[in-house]
This record gives C-alpha cells, structure tokens and sequence, in this order.
C-alpha cells in the first residue's frame, strides 16, 4: 500500500511540473496574414488602409515606402492598420515589418497632389518675364524667369510631365517652341519649322502630347510635335476647309481639340478627334 502512495506521489509531481512548464512557454506573436492593399493608387499626405488578419493592437508594425521612407502609424485593430502616406514617399512596393521580420505586402503608385498656380507673361519691360501670382490678392509672389530675347510669346500651355509652361514665338521667319520650368526656371529654344506652311495655335493635350495647327498649305493640317526637338511626329488630320481655325482649346473628356472658324459670315465649332 505504500508503495503505491509513493508512486501516485510521484506521478502528480511529474504531472504538475508538465502543465507548468508548459504554462511558462511565451507566446510568439505571429506575422498578420491575408494581408491586401485595397488602393492601387493613393496621394501624399492620405491614409491608406492595409488590410488583413491577426493584427495586434498592443505591438508595434512598421510600414516602410519606396525611397526607405516610412509612414506614420495611424490606426490598429485586428483586421486593418491605417498608415498616412508620407510627402517623400515613392511610387513602388510596400513592406511591413512586425516582429523582426520584415515582408513585401504589395505594390502602390503615389501621386502628387494637385496643386494650382498662377503665372503670367510679363510684357513691356526688359527683360520680358514670366511671374507667379497670388490668386487671392493679384500680388506677384515671385519671378519664374527672365527671357532672354525680346521676342513676344504666345499660345500658352502647361506640360504637367515636366512642369514647364510651352508657348512659341516667331525671330526672323523662324518659329520657336520656348519652354519655362516653373521649379528652377530653366528656359529652352528649340526650333520648329514646317518645310511648307506655317505653325500657328499650339494645344497641349491632357496626356502633354503637343500640337499645333499648320496654315499656309493645302490642305491645312494638325500635326503632332516632338517637344524636344520641334519636329512633325506624325499628321492627325487634313482640315477639310480652308477657313482659318482659332481659338484652340481641349476637351480631355473627348480627347478632342475644339477650336472654331468662321464661313460666309456663319460661326463653326470645329473639333478634330487626336486619337
């Protein structure tokens, strides 16, 4: 009898010492799963919302940006984290680190955010300048550029994919595509001449594709240009009048330049599809 007391003894001693062992083993926290990035495209300063599975509300994740940067922790719960973009954040691939382990969780194009400026030419001094204005109090804030010739500019457009206002001007016969970055001021000549005819009305497109009307033939044609070095990319269309065209515009909801012309004293809205 007392060997068998001394043996249930001893086996509630092993017993006990397993469960507390086992009790005393730490928990790893695990690396969030399902993990999906329901925006493709996001612009600085916004929250994005990572979702997922298993996120823990009491550690601490890292969510890191192309160019290394990484972004300020907004939200946790279980299902989601919520990260605002950083302002030096690059488009490209996303990863999370938690733990000590670090993962690529996806892919994201950043955009800027739309900002809207206001420049004007500015004529009758020397030299002729491009300024920023203050929409609210008509001030100039600053000068863009000088010009550096004295030649007069025309057909204003803005090319978003380089920042830099296009317009043209004529020196001695010759016309030129003269361009101003808006950033650093830099200013560029290139210059574009038909081998017949004449360019007249430059248009940009929404997508800063650059045309331009060519009068002085027959028949008057769009023809698109290679902004870094003025030649003919290819014709879009033969006008099938010869009316002068003016007042060009774009409709990016068309994909159409709208201009007009006038005909035996009637007004006509003249559209040419660019694609």
């Amino acid at each position: 009898m007392r060997k068998i007391l001394i043996v249930l003894i001893l086996l509630n001693l092993v017993i006990s010492c397993s469960e507390d062992e086992s009790t005393n083993v730490p928990q790893t926290a695990e690396f969030p799963t399902d993990i999906t990035l329901p925006a493709q495209e996001i612009k600085a300063g916004e929250i994005l919302t990572i979702k997922g599975s298993g996120f823990l509300t009491n550690e601490t994740y890292t969510v890191t940006f192309s160019g290394n940067v990484t972004g300020t922790i907004k939200e946790i719960n279980s299902n989601f984290l919520k990260v605002e973009i950083p302002e030096n954040a690059q488009t490209g691939s996303i990863s999370l680190t938690f733990n000590g382990q670090t993962e690529i969780i996806g892919n994201i194009t950043i955009t800027t955010p739309f900002v809207s400026r206001l420049f004007a030419y500015k004529d009758g001094v020397t030299p002729h300048q491009i300024v920023e204005i203050d929409k609210t109090t008509g001030n100039v804030i600053s000068v863009i550029a000088d010009i550096d010739h004295q030649n007069y500019l025309s057909d204003f457009n803005f090319d978003a994919s380089t920042n830099e206002i296009i317009c043209d001007y004529s020196d001695n016969g010759s016309t030129y595509i003269y361009k101003i970055n808006v950033d650093n001021g830099q200013t560029t000549s290139i210059q574009s001449n038909p081998a017949t005819g004449r360019y007249e009305n430059w248009i940009m497109s929404a997508d800063n594709r650059l045309f331009t009307y060519k009068d002085g033939v027959a028949p008057h044609q769009i023809v698109e240009i290679d902004k870094t070095n003025g030649n003919v990319i290819n014709v879009i269309a033969d006008i099938d009048h010869q009316n002068y065209l003016s007042d060009f515009n774009f409709d990016a909801s068309t994909n159409e330049i709208v201009c007009d012309y006038s005909d035996s004293g009637n007004t006509y809205i003249y559209k040419i599809n660019v694609d």
